[in-house]
């Protein structure tokens, strides 16, 4: 099964089928060939890498139809009209679903697999959005990945209930977008492995990224910044300013959060030194005669 027309979560457009190869790729014959019927008036073309559900491949047209056609001898099994342009870059099938998530000029839409109609039980009546979307969306955990021409979404499968909107500030979403599961549910922002939330301390930032955002001012896109993750995977991802604070003193409206995690930490201090006062006083410690001269912070040769 080829289900997204861009290949994978990273947008490859590869396959790891090895039956078709270097090999044996040129004594391949034709089988069959389709024309959808329409011949248009003015320049234009479909860009979509059609996919197949298994049980057919899906493609479109220019003039606005999704069609389905039987793999065995590319007979069309049945058509439906959507807002242009249907497909223009992707689409998506969800094999347990046995539904195709079809990008079109007025949001995704949800059609049956099987019978080409609308699946009004996903979505809010069998779409998503309102707007020009051109590329595979991206169904993960219940959850569709939508990117329009400005701006991405997600939002619930089954009520079609958006989750949240994360604006490109004018860029524009043009041949596929990749896939984090590391930031799938908090709409894309980073966040800081040592404070728990989506701030960074400038001087404490990993030089690499430090050396991307330093001089960037609220709502400013970095340059595609290229890494390799855990799993060896390189991947370019560019980053936004969504607020910057400059150094100030300590605000309750502007930093409570830092301000409750430092006042938890040294509660959390004090109960432990009190514990070690307690348990000092009844426990056996040896220390190294070449230590005792040492000041201690805790009372351990019991002085």
């Amino acid at each position: 099964i080829w289900n997204y027309s861009h290949g994978n979560f990273q947008a490859h457009k590869f396959s790891s089928l090895n039956e078709i190869n270097t090999s044996n790729i040129n004594s391949l014959k034709k089988a069959w060939s389709y024309s959808n019927g329409f011949v248009p008036s003015t320049k234009n073309n479909s860009q979509v890498i059609p996919i197949f559900t298994g049980n057919s491949i899906i493609t479109s047209s220019v003039d606005g139809y999704l069609i389905s056609l039987n793999p065995e001898n590319g007979i069309e099994k049945w058509r439906i009209k959507l807002p242009k342009p249907v497909a223009k870059r992707g689409m998506a099938f969800l094999k347990d679903e046995k539904i195709i998530l079809v990008t079109t000029g007025k949001g995704v839409f949800v059609v049956d697999e099987r019978t080409g109609k609308i699946n009004s039980d996903f979505g809010k009546n069998g779409i998503f959005g309102d707007s020009l979307s051109l590329v595979s969306p991206i169904s993960y955990n219940k959850t569709l990945y939508v990117a329009f021409r400005s701006k991405v979404e997600s939002f619930a499968l089954e009520s079609g209930k958006r989750k949240w909107s994360f604006d490109l500030n004018g860029a524009r979403v043009w041949s596929g977008f990749s896939f984090d599961k590391e930031t799938r549910n908090n709409g894309g922002k980073l966040i800081n492995p040592i404070t728990g939330d989506t701030r960074f301390e400038l001087t404490k930032m990993d030089p690499k990224l430090y050396s991307q955002v330093k001089n960037l001012d609220e709502g400013e896109i970095s340059l595609p910044l290229l890494e390799t993750d855990r799993s060896g995977l390189k991947k370019y991802k560019v980053i936004m300013v969504s607020k910057r604070f400059e150094e100030h003193v300590a605000d309750f409206s502007k930093d409570f959060t830092k301000i409750k995690d430092l006042a938890l930490k040294d509660k959390q201090l004090k109960t432990v030194k009190k514990w070690l006062r307690l348990k000092i006083e009844e426990t056996f410690v040896n220390v190294n005669k070449t230590f005792r001269d040492c000041n201690f912070s805790n009372n351990w040769i019991k002085q």
